[in-house]
C-alpha cells in the first residue's frame, strides 16, 4: 500500500533533518548562534485597521533574514558541508552555487539596526511616538536563536491644517488656487507617502502651467507642528522657487 511505501521516504527525510541539525552545530564557534526565526509583536494603544499590512511592511526591514530550507534541510548545512578544500567535485560545486546559503549567524548590531529602522519607518508613517525593541530566545543545544521585535506604534498623528507657501509669489498664488485638491486631506494619517503624492501632484500642475523645469526635488522637508492639539498636526509645505 502507498502508506507503507512512504515510511522509507519519511525515514530518510527525518534522518537527513537530524544529521543536518547536529552537523551545523559542530561548525559554529562557542559564541555563535544561528538565527532561526524573526517575530514581530505589535503592542497597540488603539485599534489598527491595517495591522497585518503594517507588520508585513516592518518585516521587510529585517537586516538579517533566516536561512531557507531545501527539502526540509537547512541550506546553511550545504554551505558548511562543502567548505572543505577537498570538496572539488562537480556535485560539490553545484551544491555551493545552487543550494547552499551562507549561514545567518545572529548579529546583535543588525538586530539593533533593524529596531531603529522600524522606528524610523513608523515615524515616516505618522507614528511619531513609536518605540521598538527586540529580545532574544536562545537555545544552547543546538546553538539557535529567535528574535522578537516588540513594536509599540503609539497613536498615528492626523493632519489638521495644511499651509502652502513659496518665496516665488506666482507659485505661492498657484498653490493657494490648487490647495482644495491636496492629497494631505484633513483627518488623514500623516503618512510620508501622502507627501510624495502631493509633491507629484504639485509638480505635475506646475510643469503643465509654465514651469517646465519644475521637479519634486524643489520641495524642502515637510515641516510639522504637533503642539496645538493631541495627535493632530499642522503641516507647512513650502515649494522652493
Amino acid at each position: 500500500m502507498l502508506t507503507f511505501r512512504l515510511f522509507p521516504i519519511l525515514g530518510c527525510v527525518l534522518l537527513a533533518m537530524l544529521m543536518s541539525s547536529c552537523g551545523v552545530r559542530k561548525y559554529l564557534e562557542v559564541d555563535e548562534y544561528l538565527l532561526t526565526k524573526n517575530n514581530i509583536k505589535l503592542r497597540t494603544v488603539e485599534k489598527l485597521d491595517n495591522k497585518r499590512r503594517l507588520k508585513y511592511e516592518l518585516s521587510t526591514l529585517y537586516e538579517q533574514e533566516v536561512n531557507e530550507n531545501f527539502f526540509f534541510i537547512p541550506r546553511e548545512w550545504f554551505y558548511f558541508k562543502t567548505q572543505d578544500a577537498r570538496d572539488t567535485t562537480r556535485f560539490d560545486d553545484w551544491q555551493r552555487r545552487i543550494i547552499a546559503e551562507e549561514p545567518a549567524i545572529f548579529d546583535e548590531d543588525k538586530a539593533g539596526s533593524t529596531a531603529d529602522a522600524m522606528e524610523r519607518y513608523l515615524r515616516y508613517k505618522g507614528y511619531y511616538d513609536a518605540e521598538v525593541f527586540y529580545d532574544e530566545t536562545v537555545s544552547p543545544k543546538p546553538q539557535k536563536v529567535q528574535v522578537t521585535y516588540f513594536v509599540n506604534p503609539g497613536h498615528q498623528y492626523l493632519i489638521d491644517t495644511v499651509y502652502f507657501s513659496s518665496p516665488d509669489s506666482n507659485i505661492s498664488q498657484i498653490l493657494q488656487q490648487i490647495a482644495p485638491d491636496t492629497k494631505l486631506e484633513r483627518g488623514k494619517g500623516l503618512d510620508g507617502q501622502l507627501y510624495e503624492l502631493e509633491k507629484k501632484r504639485i509638480s505635475t500642475y506646475l510643469r503643465n502651467h509654465g514651469y517646465a523645469e519644475f521637479f519634486p526635488n524643489s520641495f524642502p522637508p515637510l515641516e510639522v507642528d504637533t503642539t496645538e492639539r493631541p495627535y493632530r498636526a499642522n503641516v507647512y509645505l513650502e515649494v522652493a522657487a
